[in-house]
């Protein structure tokens, strides 16, 4: 969960021991706004790479406080799993609070 606000997000993996992590990442990639936060997990898990991810709101209308953020977070979710397909890896999803924008 978040390293600067306790008990806000924050995400969690549980795997069978047959699936179980090789490695896991915590905060795998860095974006504007939504630095620690807790909001993404990628575990390897041999055959595939879970991201694990708490996507972050974009705020109330009209004012939208957080739109940079989430579409930062997002941009940097997108940039990670092309460089893991570019590498040949399978890569699944498990996806938490995915509003629209």
């Amino acid at each position: 969960c978040s390293e600067s606000k306790t008990g806000y997000s924050g995400v969690t993996t549980w795997a069978r021991i047959q699936l179980a992590a090789v490695s896991a990442e915590a905060d795998p990639f860095v974006c504007e706004g939504c630095e620690r936060e807790g909001r993404a997990l990628v575990t390897d898990h041999a055959s595939f790479v879970l991201f694990n991810v708490y996507v972050p709101n974009a705020g109330d209308r009209p004012a939208r406080a957080r739109l940079e953020a989430k579409l930062a977070f997002l941009e940097a979710l997108h940039d990670r799993i092309k460089t893991l397909l570019a590498k040949g890896r399978q890569v699944s999803f498990l996806v938490c609070d995915i509003v629209p924008l």
